[in-house]
């Protein structure tokens, strides 16, 4: 299992906002000094756009849904 983390915004967020929250995100995370403490953190930084984030978040649902159903955990 690993741990991820990624920015997400309200339903119907208008798309100029998410644009611009990406551009933003990604500018920061290519400053060297981020870079640095996220690397001495042990973070691997692996940016995506909006797009790519939603497809990998439908990914990671629908395999730990699998996980959990396999395993037969419940409430």
């Amino acid at each position: 299992m690993g741990v991820w983390f990624g920015l997400m915004g309200p339903a119907r967020l208008p798309q100029a906002v998410v644009e611009r929250l990406n551009t933003e995100m990604q500018a920061v995370l290519a400053m060297p000094d981020v870079k640095k403490k996220l690397a001495e953190a042990g973070v691997e930084v692996a940016p995506a756009n909006p797009a790519q984030f939603g497809s990998f978040i439908r990914r990671e649902t629908g395999r730990y849904r699998t996980i959990v159903q396999t395993a037969g955990i419940h409430e």
